[in-house]
This record gives C-alpha cells, structure tokens and sequence, in this order.
C-alpha cells in the first residue's frame, strides 16, 4: 500500500517539476501562458451572442418564410403578427412571388398596410445581417 503512495507521489512530483519548468520558460522568453483565460473570454463571447440568435429564432422563421409556419408556430408568434401570417399564407399570388426566391424583394412586393407586422419584422432580421439592400423596402 505505502508502494502505491509512493507513486502517486512521484506522479505529483513531475507535476511539480513542469510547473517549475513552465515557469522558468516564461521568465526567459518572455511568453505568457494566460490563454487559458482569453480562451474563456472568448467562449463566453460566442456564448452570448448566440444566446441572442435563439432569442429571435422565431422571428427569424417568420421572415424566411412565412408560408411554412405551422399553426403551433403562428401560435407562438407575436400577436400583431398572428392574423397577417394566416392572411399570407392563404395568398396564392404571394407565394408564388415568394418562390420566385429574392427574399427581399419578396417583402419589397407586399402590402405595407395588410402586412405592416411582417414588414417591420423582415426589416429587422434582415438588419442583423447588415445587408444595404434594406433601404428601399421602407
């Protein structure tokens, strides 16, 4: 039993010892070993700002493509948003613009009173991507 200790001492000993040679590494070249924390920095970053895109996941639905949200989906939905989704989906001149497949000038096409929710929410999701396209859909 006093064997096996022994060992594990001798493990912790090397531990000891890459710790010295770590040490004297950074005082003679002058390299900071501190990535570690970056690292997490830099973790936590990404983490939050993808935290942010599941935060607007369902609109995100919404604006690309509102003819496949499910009436569950529509449920959950704002309400201002409710009714023009039903009202869209069931317009057959719409979607046949929307498959035609330019997204912005899809929403450039539709009414901006009979759709003003969708409006405003595909120049939102469309602002998270920068894209100058946006100006003329106001």
């Amino acid at each position: 039993m006093a064997e096996k200790f022994n060992k594990t001492a001798i493990n912790f000993n090397y531990v000891e010892k890459l710790d010295i040679l770590i040490q004297s590494f950074q005082q003679n070249c002058g390299i900071n070993f501190n990535y570690v924390e970056k690292l997490d920095i830099l973790i936590q970053s990404f983490q939050d700002r993808f935290s942010e895109f599941k935060k607007v996941k369902p609109l995100l639905d919404i604006f690309s493509n509102p003819f496949t949200i499910s009436a569950i989906s529509v449920e959950n939905a704002p309400e201002s948003m409710q009714l023009e989704i039903i009202d869209i989906q069931n317009d057959q001149g719409l979607r046949n613009k929307f498959n035609e497949g330019d997204l912005l000038n899809f929403y450039r096409c539709i009414d901006k009173n009979m759709y003003k929710e969708l409006r405003i929410n595909a120049l939102k999701c469309a602002s998270l991507f920068g894209s100058a396209e946006l100006l003329p859909l106001h």
